[in-house]
């Protein structure tokens, strides 16, 4: 017996299928997730990115210089990175098939987009059968989130998933469908190892792709567990609690990063995350994330639903712990929002799939409500739809929409440089040219808690310091073997005879505003 999504009666399944056995709506996904994709597509026409991107990009040249040894990608000076995830080492891997970094990294994220969607169909099988509830899920996923719209990896609002889509946290969040969907199959089968070494392998991969993203999975899979308090006290719980432990030993294992060296330096990624959760329960959250709480009264709505239970439980997990965060300033854990939001996502969608689970007059009420909401959400998240037009000659519309890359007049400077020189720059954020090219900054452009980070930034510093003698600057040069130097029109002491012994000027930008000299 299903449930028709469209009538909300129940009737036979044969009613429901072709003589292929499948239903008769099955083509509705397919053609709605082929339209996501062409959105995609467009968006990644623009070649049109934000910085991150660049970290990602400089990822890639990394391990494509050297896979089995490399550096770290932002300063070279220490073996691996906690970047080097199996999902980067793949992608490095098919640049050695010819494909520019930049084209392999932007069509992985198109792919991404498609497992992501796959693996959504496949986690919201288990509340309905019907192809609307993954619509509804993905709509919701995009739109519904707040009226001012957050830009950030790993939240799938329209604008932020509109840069993010080449971010590692886009093939993560498909794993973390995939490893609830893997987990619902093992509590409903109870038998075998099968579904125990696919969360092993699952929960690994998503544990080196993005750690952020792997807390989450991991909440998820705890909330569901108490969700069911009777089945904690099984056999199912030791293998889960076994594939957890060997998912982690196996992630150790993997010989490119430390999987612990993102959790080993929390006080710089609180810092980097204060913007999320500071004045959360005052004006942020409602802004942010308001639009999102129209789900809540389908959690009460659909309760005789499949795995809304769960869906409660974990909303409830996910909001103490965004309150623990913001009450003790570990900003880091607001990366807990998406899964905030997301069971009001699901729980809406089973809700206004089914008809049956609503009188007409308040079902017809809350789809008018809902729709007004996602119309609000939309309009927030316009950037996502200004930046899928490839060909728009308004750039002033561009920028207005915060459509617009963040670019740089280092860009252009840098044409020239070489992957693997390292260059001492007057700018900070400037490291971030040079790592899109495969280059090296001696003080990284994004906030680095790997190496000696502070004690760049001083020699830095120091050699673009008029107190700085020829010698000392020279030094400081060597030290981090510096094969370029830029230099605004303030740094241009550095042009003086005898500045920088070694060093000539090889271009310029901006009418000689910004220079770029190097050895030889």
């Amino acid at each position: 017996m299903l449930v028709d999504d469209a009538t909300g009666a129940i009737t036979p399944v044969a009613a429901q299928m072709g003589r292929s056995g499948r239903r008769r709506d099955w083509w509705v996904y397919p053609i709605f997730s082929l339209a996501v994709l062409a959105w995609a597509v467009l968006v990644t026409a623009r070649h049109s990115w934000a910085a991150d991107f660049r970290l990602h990009l400089s990822t890639v040249h990394g391990l494509m210089r050297n896979a089995w040894n490399p550096v770290d990608p932002l300063v070279g000076a220490v073996h691996g990175s906690p970047y080097y995830s199996p999902y980067m080492a793949l992608l490095a891997g098919i640049t050695k098939l010819g494909p520019a970094p930049q084209a392999v990294l932007e069509i992985g994220g198109l792919v991404s987009l498609a497992l992501w969607l796959w693996a959504v169909r496949r986690f919201c099988r288990r509340l309905s059968p019907g192809p609307m509830v993954p619509v509804l899920v993905v709509v919701f996923s995009t739109a519904l989130w707040g009226a001012q719209d957050t830009v950030w990896s790993g939240f799938f609002g329209l604008h932020s998933l509109s840069w993010n889509l080449g971010y590692p946290s886009t093939i993560a969040a498909a794993l973390m469908f995939l490893v609830w969907d893997v987990f619902f199959a093992y509590r409903e089968r109870a038998e075998g190892w099968r579904d125990p070494l696919a969360l092993v392998v699952l929960l690994a991969l998503v544990l080196l792709i993005h750690p952020f993203t792997a807390v989450n999975t991991l909440i998820g899979v705890a909330a569901f567990a108490l969700a069911n308090p009777r089945a904690l006290l099984d056999a199912r719980s030791v293998k889960l609690i076994a594939a957890g432990g060997a998912a982690v030993l196996l992630a150790l294992a993997w010989p490119l990063s430390n999987l612990f060296d993102l959790f080993s330096a929390p006080k710089d990624f609180d810092a980097i995350h204060k913007p999320l959760l500071v004045g959360f329960f005052h004006t942020n959250g409602l802004t942010h994330y308001g639009l999102a709480l129209i789900g809540l009264p389908a959690l009460f709505l659909a309760r005789r639903q499949p795995l809304v239970r769960e869906l409660t439980v974990l909303f409830l997990v996910a909001v103490v712990i965004v309150a623990v965060a913001q009450q003790t300033h570990h900003y880091s854990l607001g990366r807990v929002l998406p899964v905030v939001v997301l069971p009001l996502h699901v729980a809406l969608a089973a809700c206004l799939a089914h008809r049956a689970d609503l009188r007409r007059p308040v079902r017809g009420g809350y789809v008018l409500i809902t729709a007004a909401a996602c119309l609000v959400g939309l309009y927030a998240n316009l950037a996502g739809l200004v930046r899928a037009d490839p060909w728009t000659s308004n750039k002033e519309l561009v920028r207005h929409w915060g459509a617009a890359a963040s670019g740089s007049p280092y860009d252009d400077l840098l044409a020239s440089i070489k992957p693997g020189q390292v260059l001492m720059m007057d700018y900070g954020k400037a490291g971030r040219s040079a790592n899109a090219r495969g280059a090296y900054s001696v003080a990284p452009g994004w906030p680095y808690p790997f190496v000696d980070e502070i004690r760049r930034h001083q020699d830095t510093a120091a050699f673009f310091s008029a107190a700085t003698s020829p010698a000392k600057r020279l030094a400081l040069a060597d030290k981090y073997h510096v094969d370029c130097v830029t230099a605004s029109a303030s740094r241009q002491l550095l042009l003086a005879p005898g500045a920088l012994p070694g060093f000539t000027q090889i271009a310029q930008v901006g009418q000689g505003k910004i220079i770029l000299l190097c050895r030889g």
